[in-house]
């Protein structure tokens, strides 16, 4: 594959790939924008963090308490809480924006797209494991513009305690993790492949819970 992707590049090939060893948007700038390493006027950048999916609203979170592991005497019984929300990338527009007329300036034909991610995944801080019976939200891969579905069961701690932090508008301590792929330059326009692994905080909760309460 690395000799592969070296012929590509020794050949001047269109193929795009960022320079992950390089920020186009200068030192001091709050984003990244990474050059491509044959197109002189093609940009990537990444989001900002992952929270839910404007487009749908309220309808990005539901939450349903129920009972089970009751005894043969139907006693017991554990209180549980099923909590689904629908995730998706975010930008820092304002200084995306900036950064990118910045640039614009010394590349009028600048073009910028949303850097390719691999692997996404979203991971919990370990104080939210004696919470969560169990939970599924880690999708393979995830672009940026990819709806993320994440299903929480919070045992009867995590009931007691996670419902009334989303009922005053806090967030849940998770974090999206996911890799890009691109090019690292050595020296005099020579490059090797390279793969970095980059993490966004998730806001699962927040506005929408507490401007809904009712969906709790």
């Amino acid at each position: 594959m690395k000799t592969f992707l070296l012929l590509l590049l020794t050949l001047n090939s269109a193929f795009a790939l960022p320079v992950l060893n390089q920020n186009a948007a200068g030192i001091g700038s709050k984003v990244i924008i990474w050059p491509d390493h044959a197109d002189p006027n093609h940009f990537y950048f990444a989001p900002s963090s992952v929270g839910h999916a404007a487009e749908l609203g309220a309808g990005s979170f539901s939450f349903i308490e129920y009972t089970n592991d009751c005894n043969r005497f139907g006693r017991n019984c554990q209180k549980k809480g099923l909590l689904n929300a629908i995730l998706k990338a975010q930008f820092d527009d304002a200084n995306l924006l900036a950064a990118q007329e910045q640039i614009r300036k010394l590349k009028p034909q600048a073009r910028f797209a949303v850097v390719p991610m691999f692997n996404g995944r979203v991971e919990f801080n370990q104080s939210l494991t004696t919470f969560i019976a169990h939970h599924s939200c880690s999708p393979n891969t995830a672009q940026a513009n990819d709806l993320i579905p994440c299903s929480l069961t919070l045992n009867s701690r995590g009931l007691r305690t996670i419902k009334p932090m989303l009922l005053e508008g806090d967030v849940l301590p998770l974090k999206f993790n996911y890799q890009i792929s691109g090019v690292q330059e050595i020296e005099g326009k020579k490059y090797v492949d390279a793969t970095i692994d980059l993490g966004l905080a998730v806001q699962l909760g927040g506005e929408v819970t507490l401007q809904h309460p009712d969906l709790l």
